[in-house]
């Protein structure tokens, strides 16, 4: 097969400059057109529910294939295995009419190879990938390759209240217990109720679970403002800027999670339902204080917006689709707690700052044993299989180069 060039930067104006002036009805966007043909560069493409970001990426992936790429060595990651699904489809559907359109023989017999190829490509979730990944590499980890997914919230939160209640215990009779009891009062005021500091210690270890090495942001970062920051203005930029990113993060997250399919967006009457009206108002909210922070809030008043945060999202980090899971608030609800009690910490430094260690280091310990627990039974989350890739690729430099060598 012969296979053409990809296109150079000139080429795309080009083509962007004609299509906008053709007589066509409906016209492609020069973003549109970038998307499909950039090359040798990263690209990233936003854009709300509907707008036609799989048509995008269709039309990009049969353009790659054109230009002799097979299919195998391609990564295409969807957000889920539904959409997986819808995708290869699509791209099933155009690379049949390119077989019809070309008259070229070797280009014909390439897509037919291509098109038989596309039901074993890896076109999945990101979850789905490192899946494969550990599976096949874990041992040299120490890891079973007949792990099993913790997919069951009963199931992880008996653990984890087990591995709560043994460490608490342990605290609690250590040598700084007197300094846990004060750090629990401070999240269960004069109640010995210790579920509300539970819960923040969950909200931090889920958060930690988001970052690429929750080992790292908890010994480097997690304390970062506190020991440098004594007044609002000393606030790192960069802190501020995280908390704002996530509050689009959650917002964009929330939004994709409100157009997936199984969500009920109307009643039988055809009356918006509560959950949607609920949702829209978060996504609306999030996003109008995070994009006029500095009018709404400003930095002398950011514990406020992290507690008006507080009391506008769930408790609950996960929001429930067709039986299917998703973590929209974990991250957003762990910085929170970073936050919401700067009046404090800025009064008291001193009183404070020994509490928000320890709190560290319960953390650290709580993300430890429940680990340890999860190998045990050789069950794993979502986050623990994602981290245990992102070790595989950084620390097997021979398994590293086996995926380089093998996506294009």
């Amino acid at each position: 097969m012969k296979c053409k060039p990809f296109l150079t930067a000139s080429d795309i104006k080009q083509l962007q400059e004609t299509e906008a002036r053709s007589s066509k009805t409906q016209k492609r966007a020069a973003e549109r057109i970038e998307a499909i043909y950039a090359s040798g560069t990263n690209l990233l493409v936003s854009a709300s529910a509907g707008s036609g970001k799989t048509f995008v990426m269709v039309e990009r992936i049969v353009d790659q294939l054109l230009r002799g790429i097979p299919i195998e060595r391609l990564f295409i990651s969807t957000f889920t295995v539904k959409a997986a699904g819808e995708l290869k489809e699509r791209l099933e559907k155009k690379l049949s009419e390119k077989i019809k359109e070309s008259t070229d023989t070797d280009t014909k017999l390439f897509l037919s190879e291509q098109l038989a190829a596309v039901r074993t490509a890896d076109i999945g979730t990101l979850d789905a990938f490192t899946q494969k990944l550990v599976s096949q590499y874990g041992y040299t980890l120490g890891i079973s390759p007949t792990f099993r997914l913790m997919q069951d919230k009963n199931e992880q939160d008996l653990l984890k209240n087990e591995i709560f209640s043994d460490l608490f215990a342990d605290y609690a009779t250590g040598n700084k217990a007197e300094l846990l009891t004060r750090l629990v009062q401070n999240f269960a005021g004069r109640s010995k109720n210790t579920d509300p500091f539970r819960a923040i210690v969950y909200q931090i270890y889920d958060f930690s679970q988001s970052t690429a090495n929750p080992k790292m942001w908890l010994k480097e970062h997690f304390l970062k403002g506190a020991r440098s920051a004594n007044s609002y203005e000393a606030i790192p930029l960069a802190d501020i800027e995280l908390l704002l990113a996530s509050m689009q993060g959650t917002a964009d997250k929330l939004r994709d999670v409100t157009a997936l399919e199984g969500y009920k967006k109307v009643t039988a009457k055809n009356a918006p339902t509560a959950a949607y009206k609920k949702h829209s108002a978060i996504i609306e909210q999030l996003r109008e204080w995070s994009l006029h922070f500095e009018t709404l809030y400003g930095v002398q008043a950011i514990d406020r917006l992290a507690k008006d945060i507080a009391a506008l999202i769930p408790k609950s980090s996960y929001v429930t689709v067709a039986g299917e899971r998703y973590a929209v608030f974990s991250g957003l609800q762990a910085q929170l707690g970073l936050f919401k009690h700067l009046d404090l910490v800025f009064k008291y430094p001193k009183e404070s700052l020994p509490m928000l260690e320890l709190l560290r280091s319960f953390v650290e310990d709580f993300s430890a044993q429940y680990l340890q627990a999860k190998l045990q039974e050789s069950a794993f989350e979502f986050s623990d299989i994602n981290h245990f890739a992102i070790q595989l690729l950084e620390e097997n430099p021979a398994i590293r180069a086996l995926y380089v060598e093998r996506y294009h």
